[in-house]
């Protein structure tokens, strides 16, 4: 492919590719080395990307970018370079696509429910949770929202909980409180 034809239908270089969305050509070759993008090469091997390419590297970066995994990423363009009609393409990608929004919406699911659980042990550390530590952290629900923080984080709020209360009233042996030395809960 000459220069001269290069400019003609606009075939833009990896560099300029990458940098219409802020990345490094090693991302690109990244995305050619997993089959997802197949750009044309000039004579000299100067990879050149038509707008098709490009629209393809937007999706597939996108994507990528909200935590898809390459290789779902691969499949979706696998199954339609396999098709043999744009109707057979369009049933394979829509198939892949259902099953990948089922996979989004479970995470998202178990999302909401790491925030929760951060939320509750924020809500420990504000002294605003119902719920004594040492219950919570066996598994018992808030009464005030129905959550169950995540054991680890319970455990360490619980030892944080205790080191406090030794602190403010003294040890059991009557001796005057001092002041808290915080450890990680695994005893690091």
């Amino acid at each position: 492919m000459t220069q001269h034809r290069t400019r003609k239908i606009r075939l833009k270089k990896i560099g300029e590719v990458a940098a219409l969305f802020g990345t490094t050509p090693r991302t690109l070759l990244y995305y050619e080395e997993q089959g997802i993008l197949t750009p044309d090469k000039t004579g000299k091997g100067t990879r050149v990307y038509a707008s098709g390419d490009i629209r393809r590297f937007a999706v597939a970066f996108e994507l990528a970018g909200l935590g898809i995994p390459i290789r779902r990423i691969r499949e979706i363009v696998e199954a339609s370079e396999r098709a043999t009609s744009k109707e057979e393409a369009a049933r394979a990608q829509s198939s892949l696509l259902t099953d990948l929004g089922a996979d989004l919406r479970d995470q998202i699911g178990r999302l909401e429910r790491a925030v929760a659980d951060i939320e509750a042990g924020r809500s420990l550390i504000d002294g605003t949770f119902e719920a004594h530590p040492a219950e919570a952290s066996a598994g018992r629900a808030s009464a005030k929202e129905g959550i169950t923080p995540l054991p680890a984080i319970c455990a360490l709020l619980a030892d944080f909980g205790d080191l406090e209360t030794r602190r403010l009233t003294g040890d059991a042996e009557g001796k005057r409180p001092k002041k808290p030395r915080y450890v990680a809960a695994s005893g690091r």
